[in-house]
């Protein structure tokens, strides 16, 4: 049996040009050849993809924000991060807070394009306690985080004697990632 000369004719795909020759194994190599070149495209692909995405996010500034408001009353026991893109939700964050000063900030506040976050520091035995934003870094394309530093009463220093909640409102473009918090101490 006469075995024809193999040429390729494209990505995989074997061409015979002499007659008589058994083709079922040919065939099959083809198929394996066509599975093994498709497969490497696709890794360049999805690694393209990813060195994409690694390169969009490093070069992305940090996301602005503006303070308006900071208190030591929130009523939050637990350290978190709570955002309110609608005005009706931060009338509903707000019926069961003390702080009847924060009311007059909604009108800061241009719900189509603006959001707010509410940044908490948990529950803490005395006065003293505060938040500072760092900053509020691109994580990814779909996380944010919140770098805050949590600020205690220095030794010896004289702080109301009563639990208190600190927090603090921050104003910033509204944003579609998820959005962590992240404190540190130093």
């Amino acid at each position: 049996m006469e075995i024809g000369r193999l040429l390729v004719s494209g990505p995989g795909k074997l061409a015979q040009r002499s007659l008589g020759a058994d083709t079922s194994q040919l065939s099959g190599l083809s198929f394996v050849l066509d599975v093994v070149i498709s497969m490497r495209a696709l890794l360049v692909i999805f690694g393209l993809g990813v060195l994409a995405a690694a390169f969009a996010v490093q070069g992305r500034p940090d996301v602005p924000f503006q303070i308006i408001d900071r208190g030591q009353y929130s009523g939050e026991a637990e350290a978190g991060v709570k955002v309110l893109r609608t005005e009706r939700a931060f009338e509903e964050f707000l019926k069961d807070k003390s702080e009847e000063k924060i009311k007059p900030l909604m009108k800061q506040v241009d719900w189509q394009s603006e959001q707010i976050v509410v940044v908490f520091a948990g529950q803490h035995p005395s006065g003293g306690y505060g938040i500072d934003i760092r900053r509020i870094a691109n994580i990814d394309i779909q996380r944010l985080q919140v770098e805050a530093k949590l600020a205690k009463p220095a030794p010896g220093q004289i702080v109301t004697q009563a639990f208190t909640t600190p927090y603090v409102i921050l104003k910033m473009q509204r944003q579609v990632a998820a959005i962590k918090l992240k404190f540190s101490t130093d």
